[in-house]
């Protein structure tokens, strides 16, 4: 009964099960990966049985062994961590992703609330022009106007029902894609379109958690530890394995236990190559991460800017409308001292003002969704 407000459409929207999927698909990946990274090789088991005839009999022999392979320079554990990081920076991935849902939602809205405010603008215009038709036809009839006034005003109105509906099927279109995004039924859109003043802004304070910033950071540890792990590659790997040997001898039997020792020689294979490519990949990392926070802050001030500036430019034209110039000019032209031409112009400009009107208001507002999508507002 309320209408549908601008932070209802919101959590409508992001709590829409394919929204909350789209973001969840993002963690639950880098997770996985996460749980992945750094796994010991699986152990191995052998069994061999190796049998020869000789004089006298037949040799058998029988192999049991389990091998594990351990890396002792740590490897694995430098993996993980690179693991966590990149999860970490994925989370602050979805979280921007969640941000520019969030204010993609916001700006449908507010593009529904402009374009019902213009259609009602224009339905109102060609209401009152319809109404002047119907007084200055009779006035005609009774030779109180001129025939001209009236076919001109006519000809005026069937041309406004043509905005009518054009302004119309703007405001259905706007209102299909904001209920068709968030899947709820229509209802009424009840935020006003001009937004608040941005009173202070702490663009430190928005760098320190901008998720951008934490995902860039995020990703260069995991570059740095990568590059670490891929370095420790060249010291060998160990191969420890146990056993147990059986020997089937023409009347003689033995068995006894086998313990084995192997290390890899990393000759062609020593993650130098590797390690040159992740070293280089933190440092353009980190060099981006440098140019993203010199641009967001210089986005972040330019948007206060203009929101100040389109904000204001939107107070200034409503007070300007406040007085209904056609309603000047209508009794003016009652009183003959304007012609029907100057009666239709000063209708025209008046719409033209109370449309700019609304367009200078939604533009506001299209600041103040980009000055919240760079807070996190929720």
């Amino acid at each position: 009964d309320q209408g549908l407000t601008e932070a209802d459409a919101v959590q409508r929207g992001l709590e829409r099960p394919e929204i909350a999927d789209l973001l969840a698909a993002r963690r639950e990946a880098a997770a996985g990966r996460e749980e992945a990274a750094g796994r010991w090789a699986n152990p191995e088991i052998e069994y061999s049985r190796e049998k020869a005839d000789v004089t006298g009999g037949s040799v058998e022999d029988r192999y049991l062994w389990v091998r594990q392979r351990f890396n002792i320079a740590g490897v694995h554990g430098l993996e993980r961590d690179a693991a966590t990081s990149q999860r970490l920076a994925e989370d602050a991935r979805a979280d921007l992703e969640r941000r520019e849902i969030a204010a993609k939602i916001r700006r449908l809205y507010y593009q529904a609330v402009a374009a019902e405010r213009e259609a009602a603008a224009v339905e109102g215009w060609y209401g009152r022009l319809a109404e002047l038709v119907t007084e200055v036809g009779i006035r005609a009839q009774a030779g109180d106007a001129s025939r001209f006034d009236a076919l001109r005003l006519e000809r005026e109105l069937s041309l406004v029902r043509g905005d009518t509906l054009d302004a119309q099927a703007g405001a259905d279109t706007a209102r299909d894609r904001l209920f068709s995004l968030i899947q709820a039924s229509p209802d009424a859109l009840t935020s006003e379109l001009l937004p608040p003043e941005a009173r202070s802004v702490d663009v430190s304070g928005v760098l320190a958690n901008h998720p951008l910033l934490l995902a860039l950071d995020a990703e260069t540890r995991a570059a740095a530890l990568s590059s670490k792990a891929e370095d420790r590659r060249s010291w060998p790997e160990v191969t420890l394995g146990v056993g147990r040997r059986e020997l089937d001898e023409p009347g003689e039997t033995g068995d006894g236990p086998l313990v084995a020792v192997g290390v890899e020689i990393p000759v062609f294979d020593n993650g130098s190559g590797e390690a040159k490519a992740e070293s280089a990949r933190a440092r353009r990392l980190q060099a981006e991460r440098a140019l993203v926070e010199s641009r967001l802050a210089a986005d972040t001030r330019a948007v206060i800017r203009e929101l100040a500036a389109r904000r204001e430019a939107a107070l200034a034209i409503s007070h300007d409308i406040g007085d209904s110039l056609a309603s000047i000019a209508e009794r003016a032209y009652d009183a003959g001292e304007i012609s029907v031409l100057e009666l239709i112009d000063a209708h025209r400009t008046e719409l033209a003002s109370r449309r700019e009107a609304i367009r200078r208001a939604h533009a506001a507002r299209e600041s103040y969704i980009s000055l919240q999508m760079m807070r996190g507002d929720p």
